[in-house]
């Protein structure tokens, strides 16, 4: 079963799912922005002056002016989300009340040109409101989507790179911006993780992997050769199939707790009584046992039925055993027991 992935964040998590088998879907991808500016007033603008040929990156300068993410999830099914704070390099623009992503596109789409914008630069002083804004920005995801299921991609630039020839070299010219970008990564991930500290983490940081000048977006700190992509991926599995068990044991919690077996029409009727989550029985498959004094009389195979296909011929107690199963991870099974007398 494919996963619905929003992505906010950059090529370093986006790229990644050039290397996947398409069992995840992107249904949107929120770049070229930064917690600040998400958390800002919206600004009008006559998108009429955004001069630029390409959709996507005039979508991205129109999300992070018109702070249309929230909207957006709001009427989005999706799985879970990956956020990374490499765009949280840019520089920001002021105008008014309202704060805007000085991305490299929005440079030069000469909007800027436009509006009498102040510019404000990524130091220390801005670090309060960076954590204002991100605190603001995490506790009004957690009211879409729990924490479980928010993933921080934790990567950082990279000092070295992989020539055509195998050969490794050194952004000599890069070094000191390069480690002040990572100065400010790391102080964002170490707010996060000490104040949302139920959110996954998918960390990268510590993987000895090395940028590519054969990267399709050219050489960059934070342009990885593949097999960063390809164990960042694997890292993402592991992390969904931690999700997809908890999802299952928060369902079969509710299920066991609200399971009643009725005999109707000659059959046992699994039903849920006053369940006020939703319940999808597509993403569940659900099995059977009847048994009668301790000795199981039929079995019905996984599936959404909660009709059991059996005619009892005995008056007396039957038990019931009622078998969760994940659809995608197939050893992921719990079970309890029903008793009912007819």
């Amino acid at each position: 079963m494919k996963k619905n992935v929003i992505i906010l964040g950059s090529c370093i998590t986006r790229d990644a799912f050039n290397f996947s088998n398409d069992q995840y879907v992107i249904p949107h991808y929120f770049a070229r922005t930064s917690l600040i500016s998400l958390m800002s007033k919206s600004l009008l603008i006559d998108q009429s002056k955004i001069n630029l040929t390409s959709a996507f990156q005039k979508k991205c300068i129109v999300q992070d002016i018109e702070k249309s993410f929230f909207q957006i999830i709001s009427e989005s099914k999706f799985d879970f989300i990956l956020i990374d704070f490499i765009d949280e390099r840019f520089n920001l623009l002021k105008l008014n009340d309202s704060l805007i992503t000085k991305s490299n596109e929005l440079v030069a789409s000469g909007l800027i040109d436009e509006y009498d914008f102040t510019e404000i630069v990524r130091n220390e002083d801005l670090l309060s409101t960076w954590e204002k804004s991100a605190k603001a920005f995490f506790n009004t995801l957690l009211k879409y989507i729990p924490a479980h299921k928010i993933i921080i991609h934790k990567g950082a630039w990279k000092t070295k790179y992989i020539n055509e020839d195998g050969t490794i070299s050194e952004f000599s010219n890069q070094l000191q911006q390069i480690e002040k970008q990572n100065k400010y990564l790391y102080y964002y991930y170490q707010f996060i993780e000490e104040n949302f500290t139920e959110m996954k983490v998918l960390d990268m940081t510590n993987e000895e992997l090395y940028c590519s000048v054969d990267h399709r977006w050219g050489l960059s700190p934070y342009h990885f050769e593949d097999k960063y992509y390809e164990l960042f991926l694997q890292k993402l599995d592991q992390i969904v199939k931690e999700m997809d068990s908890k999802n299952l044991a928060d369902i079969f919690d509710v299920i066991q707790k609200k399971s009643v077996v009725l005999y109707e029409n000659d059959l046992f009727v699994h039903k849920l009584n006053n369940v006020d989550v939703n319940i999808n029985f597509e993403d569940l498959s659900i099995a059977y046992y009847v048994k009668f004094n301790n000795e199981v009389l039929y079995q019905q195979w996984y599936g959404e039925n909660r009709i059991l296909n059996y005619h009892p011929t005995q008056k007396g107690e039957y038990e019931i055993v009622i078998f969760l199963r994940d659809p995608i991870h197939l050893e992921n099974v719990k079970y309890f027991q029903y008793k009912i007398k007819i």
